[in-house]
């Protein structure tokens, strides 16, 4: 009996880590503006929390408003853009003539 629960613990361990190997080179998060939209959080920001984008592909943006910021939504912003755009959005940029 000690065997057939160390054989079914051991077959449970490894079901567990199938799905997390072959996830580990995706990266996703959810993202709750937007309707989990990356493009539009990483090309508009939240500009409600007082903050907006200057490059989804670095990560950086601006403080607009110290009062009313919230450090939340810009942090997932930070870790989020440059995973789903690393070379920044495309058609984000200023159009030139």
């Amino acid at each position: 009996m000690k065997r057939t629960r160390g054989v079914c613990a051991l077959v449970l361990l490894q079901l567990l880590a199938l799905p997390a190997g072959a996830q580990s080179d995706n990266y996703y998060e959810p993202i709750p503006y937007y309707n989990d939209n990356p493009f539009l959080f990483c090309t508009l920001g939240v500009p409600g929390d007082c903050w907006a984008p200057v490059d989804p592909a670095t990560g950086t943006f601006t403080i607009t408003n110290i009062y009313c910021y919230n450090p939340i939504s810009a942090l997932q912003f930070a870790r989020v853009c440059p995973k789903a755009f690393p070379n920044g959005p495309q058609g984000a940029g200023v159009a030139t003539e």
